[in-house]
């Protein structure tokens, strides 16, 4: 179960030897909820990091380390995409069109959540959302199989932006 999150036994015994040794010399309590911070490997972010720098990526990085635990919960345990994606899939399902305030406003939930990590300008927002269609993981974790509702998505994602968001 280790391996399939991306943690090496060695790597979480040397950091916590050293969180708990840190925290001993500041006489502080080591924070439950900040103690694997940085141990878990994101399958995304080599790619991630070739697409839109490391600057971008490290950004990011100090980004969700400062949210508050509701919003880092909400980022990182997929909860609030996932509730976009059950509302487009239901959206879709109704055959509205992506220009559709409903449709709008639950892609707009979807770049509240995207930027609790990082503030994608309109360029940026539609390569997300190609990044997505090109993507074989983003595509089967969004759509479970439906393709269709990654198009959705991405197609919401280019009216959002050329509304919304600046170049």
């Amino acid at each position: 179960m280790l391996r399939s999150l991306g943690l090496r036994l060695d790597t979480i015994a040397e950091v916590l030897a050293d969180r708990t040794i840190q925290s001993l010399k500041e006489e502080a309590t080591m924070d439950p909820d900040k103690m694997f911070d940085g141990l878990i490997e994101d399958p995304y972010e080599s790619r991630a990091r070739g697409r839109w720098g490391d600057e971008a990526i490290d950004e990011s990085h100090r980004r969700i380390h400062g949210l508050s635990r509701e919003d880092r919960e909400l980022l990182t345990s997929g909860r609030g995409f996932k509730d976009v994606h059950t509302r487009l899939a239901q959206f879709k399902e109704q055959g509205l069109p992506v220009d559709d305030p409903r449709v709008q406003a639950a892609i707009g939930r979807h770049y509240e959540v995207v930027s609790l990590a990082w503030t994608p300008s309109a360029e940026a927002y539609v390569a997300l959302g190609q990044m997505y269609l090109g993507d074989e993981r983003f595509r089967k974790n969004i759509g479970q199989g439906d393709d269709a509702l990654v198009t959705y998505l991405a197609e919401g994602m280019k009216v959002y932006a050329a509304d919304k968001l600046s170049p």
